[in-house]
């Protein structure tokens, strides 16, 4: 009965953001497919990431975008899946969105589909030679430190120019867009002149972005995000 009333609640709160996501889109002129959803797993079990899939299978989400923020954690929950519920492996995208080391590189290329967290060129140049001795291609978002916290990963502001020039010329990676975190607000309104500056730099260059999380995500909509990032909104631990 515990399980069913998990069940029943995550569905809740899941159609529920959806209306919201719905509405914040509508309002700001911009259309719902406009937008793509990467949810946060990382706090669920296996079994509980079985639980959302089955969820967004009923409701019409999939494919879903699933990010995960450590390697190992991804290993063992994509590994759960195709052992316990081999069906559901082709209703998600894993995703990487936590900061990557260089030493799980090589496991990062085998269980994700794209990598949205590369805050170095030196990252990005190891990451290239990897994935050359697998023979593909792989999507990444550089991280760019807008804020200018020291405490944030990624490039400088006045480093962009530069590493996009170098990483457009890697032959086994592509660079899909940036991304940045905000820093947390009291009062989202006040992360709007960050979303904004990233958009400008990521329009500059043709590129998608990736920003705003479960606090700060319709903001990032209205400054015209192409990504948001959905945690603790649906997924409370």
């Amino acid at each position: 009965m515990g399980n069913q009333n998990y069940k029943e609640e995550l569905k809740a709160r899941i159609l529920s953001f959806n209306k919201e996501l719905n509405e914040v889109c509508k309002n700001c002129g911009r259309k719902l497919v406009e937008v793509r959803v990467v949810y946060a797993t990382k706090y669920l079990t296996a079994n509980q990431l079985v639980d959302f899939l089955m969820i967004a299978n009923d409701i019409g989400l999939i494919p879903v975008l699933l990010g995960e923020n450590r390697v190992q954690d991804a290993e063992m929950k994509l590994k759960y899946i195709r052992e316990n519920n081999p069906d559901l492996t082709m209703d998600f995208l894993p995703i990487m969105i936590g900061n990557l080391q260089k030493n799980k590189i090589n496991k990062a290329i085998d269980l994700f589909e794209e990598i949205h967290v590369i805050d170095s060129l030196e990252l990005a140049q190891a990451l290239n030679e990897r994935i050359g001795h697998k023979g593909k291609v792989m999507s990444i978002f550089l991280e760019v430190n807008i804020s200018g916290e020291e405490s944030k990963h990624g490039i400088k502001v006045e480093e962009v120019a530069k590493v996009v020039k170098v990483v457009k010329g890697f032959s086994n990676i592509k660079l899909k867009g940036f991304m940045t975190m905000a820093p947390f607000a009291n009062d989202p309104e006040e992360v709007r002149p960050i979303f904004r500056k990233l958009r400008k730099i990521a329009d500059q260059y043709g590129l998608l972005t990736s920003m705003g999380m479960s606090n700060d995500w319709n903001i990032a909509i209205e400054e015209g995000t192409d990504f948001i990032r959905i945690g603790s909104r649906i997924f409370r631990h």
